[in-house]
């Protein structure tokens, strides 16, 4: 974003950037630019969509995630292998972690331990078929923003995203 304003103000003669305000009347980050220039004021709106990462080894259940997620206008990036996430973490930016508990070669609590150490700003949602109230609290004191049942509907997990990152 700071691009463009660079290159508007060298080709297009501005003065000053008024203001920079956020809009957030969607799941997409945007922010509107107001330009003063010595002739007119214009603005320029750049937006984002959410990114999300979904660690899922159940292949159906991972499709039918990212396409509710993508439904709902986020733009989502699925993985079964949770090795591969571990690698897609350090090397690309997400809003937003769901992670399936059980899987193999590492847990989800693994995956989650390694995100909050790695970037503990980031959010991560655990998606698990277990449901016992150790299982869950393990999860929270690791750092998990939130904890949804696998017998939780898509729809609902809609919502519980929305509510984590806009």
């Amino acid at each position: 974003m700071w691009f463009l304003a660079v290159y508007y103000r060298l080709y297009h003669g501005i003065t000053q950037v008024s203001y920079i305000y956020p809009c957030t009347h969607h799941s997409g980050c945007s922010f509107a630019l107001v330009f003063e220039t010595t002739r007119k004021k214009f603005a320029l709106k750049y937006t984002v969509m959410r990114q999300i990462l979904v660690v899922e080894d159940n292949e159906v259940m991972m499709v039918s995630m990212a396409r509710t997620l993508e439904k709902a206008g986020y733009n989502v990036t699925t993985t079964a292998d949770p090795r591969n996430a571990l690698e897609l973490v350090q090397t690309s930016y997400f809003d937003l972690v769901i992670t399936d508990l059980l899987m193999p070669f590492l847990s989800g609590l693994d995956v989650l331990k390694f995100i909050k150490s790695f970037t503990p700003e980031r959010k991560v949602l655990m998606f698990s078929s277990k449901s016992d109230e150790r299982t869950k609290m393990d999860c929270y004191h690791a750092g998990a923003e939130d904890y949804i049942n696998k017998q939780t509907s898509l729809a609902e997990l809609a919502i519980r995203v929305k509510r984590l990152i806009g």
